[in-house]
């Protein structure tokens, strides 16, 4: 009897990890992917739904540089919940000509339920209800790619399953550097986030740190895969008011803009309906304004290094080179021998220079030092340049003459 009672509880707790190893919760959306980068990224989503093959095409952009991020998202219908449906999924990518196989995948699950469970098949691929859902990182597939690129999902149907095979979304993130000075973060949630309650909505976390820079666009792409779209909100808050959306039998795309709902560290996007609703893809992209200058502060007469002229004012020349990717107003403190005698403002547009003059009106008296440029004494001249939207100091220049 003894025997038995061991031989129950060691199958028993055999059984729970046969179980924990395919199935996880359903209630967020991981981030498989985030950086930062100098161009863009974009999302482009289709969902053919009708047929079981399909594409989607994306044109690269002609001034990327590299890709810091691709990845492909293809969710497929397999027709039930039951493990007795089942596809083949072959998908490829185009590129100048030739083609080139990402997966052959084998969408076979011994397992199914209608509670929202998430079964794991491989590394790459889940199954929720009767979707299968695949993510593949094809960044290095991509670099060094011109022109469009068409990614090609074909099904088909698997001896002793029965068969549906409707795709209900091909995506592409395409995350690239174009070498600029621009600044954009961004943060891809993937995965098969299920509810069926507005009393318990699923959500998808981006974890944005703490930025030192000024947002100046922050944006949300959603992709969700249902036939009625849910209900969204940012940190608590509703977002009622959509940028753009495109909507399918299957397929509920939304644009959301959230810079007035961005906070510092943990960002959180909730979703919910009273009926049936899974979130597949969300992608939350800030975009930063940089404020930059390279300042160049010189004496009116600039032979021999410059010098400081007595018996008369002096005037300075200040060149503003605006670096940065915003037109900006720089604000300009002048300063002689830790003296502050003027202050300035000048709008600089972006990548171009701009020329300030500044006028030292002390009259310093005519001495025989400063006749014969012996053992003149100096003056040290100093611009601290600001923002004259936020104040903060962005910059500084000196130049130290004689007199």
């Amino acid at each position: 009897m003894k025997n038995q009672h061991k031989f129950f509880i060691v199958s028993l707790i055999f059984l729970c990890l046969l179980i924990s190893l395919s199935a996880v919760s359903a209630d967020d959306l991981d981030t498989i992917a985030d950086g930062e980068v100098s161009g863009d990224v974009d999302v482009v989503t289709t969902s053919p739904w009708g047929p079981t093959s399909g594409e989607l095409s994306y044109e690269i952009p002609e001034n990327v540089k590299d890709v810091d991020y691709a990845g492909l998202y293809v969710n497929v219908y397999s027709g039930s919940a039951q493990p007795t449906y089942a596809a083949e999924s072959n998908i490829s990518m185009t590129s100048n000509g030739e083609t080139e196989q990402i997966a052959s995948e084998r969408l076979v699950s011994t397992e199914g339920s209608t509670d929202g469970t998430v079964y794991t098949i491989n590394d790459h691929t889940t199954k929720c209800y009767s979707d299968y859902h695949m993510i593949y990182n094809i960044t290095d597939k991509v670099q060094g790619k011109t022109g469009t690129i068409t990614f090609n999902v074909n099904n088909a149907a698997i001896d002793g399953y029965s068969f549906d095979g409707r795709i209900k979304l091909i995506g592409l993130v395409f995350a690239y550097n174009d070498g600029d000075n621009d600044k954009v973060s961004y943060w891809v949630n993937s995965g098969q986030s299920w509810t069926n309650s507005l009393d318990n909505p699923t959500k998808a976390t981006f974890d944005v740190g703490n930025t030192e820079n000024i947002v100046a666009e922050a944006t949300i792409d959603n992709v969700a895969l249902s036939s009625t779209d849910g209900l969204y909100s940012f940190n608590a808050i509703e977002l009622d008011e959509k940028m753009s959306s495109e909507t399918g039998s299957m397929y509920k795309y939304n644009k959301f803009n959230v810079l007035d709902k961005l906070v510092n560290g943990t960002n959180t996007l909730t979703y919910a309906r009273s009926g049936s609703f899974k979130n597949v893809l969300s992608v939350l992209k800030i975009s930063y304004n940089i404020l930059s200058v390279s300042p160049s502060l010189s004496t009116e007469y600039t032979s021999g290094g410059g010098a400081c002229y007595a018996g008369t004012n002096n005037t300075l020349k200040l060149n503003l080179a605006n670096n940065g990717n915003v037109n900006t107003f720089y604000a300009v403190d002048f300063y002689v021998d830790g003296v502050k005698v003027g202050s300035y403002e000048l709008e600089v547009p972006v990548g171009e220079n701009g020329v300030l003059f500044m006028t030292d009106d002390t009259i310093r008296p005519v001495t025989e030092a400063t006749v014969n440029g012996a053992d003149n004494a100096k003056v040290n001249y100093t611009a601290i340049i600001s923002d004259k939207d936020t104040g903060v100091v962005l910059n500084e220049t000196s130049v130290l003459v004689p007199v």
